[in-house]
């Protein structure tokens, strides 16, 4: 069995955000401090950068990313670059649901 370490905390959105990759619309369902997974209509390929952008709990991100993984209609992003805004979201996020 493959064991697999995430180095952040990933958050499942109960509502998924709109965003973009790029030119590609997507809908960004998990998200971390270091990636996430996006379920898109259009097929993403493999190893695409792009810039990630979406607005969530009234600010707007924009981070650059890759595709590490594509299966179909959703695929993971990993973070190119840090983001202290996202970081503070996914924290904040995390903290109200360990309070909830």
């Amino acid at each position: 069995m493959i064991e697999e370490r995430r180095e952040f905390q990933r958050l499942n959105l109960t509502k998924p955000i709109d965003g973009w990759f790029g030119d590609f619309s997507v809908l960004v369902v998990e998200v971390s401090a270091g990636g996430a997974k996006l379920v898109h209509d259009e097929p993403i390929p493999m190893g695409s950068r792009g810039v990630l952008r979406f607005s969530w709990r009234g600010r707007d991100v924009e981070i650059l990313s890759q595709i590490t993984r594509s299966e179909g209609a959703r695929s993971g992003v990993h973070f190119l670059q840090f983001n202290d805004d996202l970081r503070s979201l996914v924290s904040e996020s995390a903290n109200e649901v360990l309070r909830a």
